[in-house]
């Protein structure tokens, strides 16, 4: 009987060393040929920069989804690259400031697109916005006119500036070289060189004597607190939704100034 045995034994290990030798196995590796007899290549390992699971692409944390080309998420929502309220794709997502002008995009940055009455960007950076006053007598309505000895005088004139020999009746104030009105010049309200403040976000004036302020479009000074200017941007506040105070119903976003429902989409 251990005659017997032993001889399966020993026929066993002969079929498993024989099966291992066709196959040209080492332990838990399958050799595979080709029908040439050859073997291909081994298939090498995939891998990613930054590790071996891709990254998943930018999402919008309300929607889910990644935003289309040429926008970005700023408040939780997909909003455009050229959009001068969200910095023409800054990352901050911070609106343009022009000073004394009004924002536009060009080229992934913020431009100025307009200036407001008496100013000019006459050095052509958007840093400083419309940096040069046209009501002065060295810019006087334009950017290198300074006003002669013989009209050193710089003073409205339609819908401009001009260098006159002395002041008139729409501005009979004189202040240095200028001639301003008290009632509505918003460096000299009320008197000589009492400018308005700037305020965030607004155009400053003077009216009847007295510094106000106009909020520039999609802006809404809604705590009534001129200090901080016009603090609420419309377009997507939630609790000043379009208007000041127009809070929007619960699972609702702001987007472009309306309560718009879930994901704002």
């Amino acid at each position: 009987m251990k005659a017997a045995l032993a001889l399966l034994l020993s026929l066993a290990t002969v079929a498993v060393f024989s099966c291992n030798a066709i196959l040209a196995n080492d332990p838990g590796v399958l050799a595979i040929t080709d029908e040439a007899g050859t073997e291909p290549a081994p298939i090498e390992p995939v891998t990613i920069e930054g590790g071996d699971v891709p990254t998943s692409p930018l999402v919008t944390p309300d929607a889910g989804n990644a935003c289309p080309p040429g926008q970005e998420v700023c408040d939780g929502l997909c909003v455009a690259e050229t959009d001068p309220l969200y910095g023409c794709g800054s990352p901050s997502c911070a609106p343009c400031a022009i000073a004394h002008g009004t924002a536009s995009c060009q080229g992934g940055t913020c431009v100025v697109a307009s200036c407001n009455k008496g100013y000019a960007n006459c050095n052509a950076n958007p840093a400083d916005g419309c940096e040069t006053d046209l009501t002065r007598a060295t810019t006087c309505g334009g950017c290198n006119t300074a006003c002669p000895i013989a009209a050193p005088f710089c003073a409205p004139s339609g819908g401009t500036f001009a260098c006159t020999t002395g002041c008139t009746g729409a501005a009979p104030l004189r202040c240095g070289n200028d001639c301003v009105d008290p009632t509505s010049n918003v460096k000299h309200c009320g008197g000589c060189n009492a400018p308005c403040p700037a305020v965030a976000h607004a155009t400053s004036a003077c009216q009847a004597r007295a510094c106000t302020f106009t909020c520039k479009a999609d802006f809404g000074d809604c705590n009534s607190n001129p200090a901080d200017g016009c603090e609420a941007k419309l377009t997507d506040d939630p609790a000043n939704c379009g208007a000041c105070r127009h809070v929007c119903p619960a699972d609702t976003t702001c987007k472009n100034a309306s309560c718009r429902p879930g994901n704002g989409h």
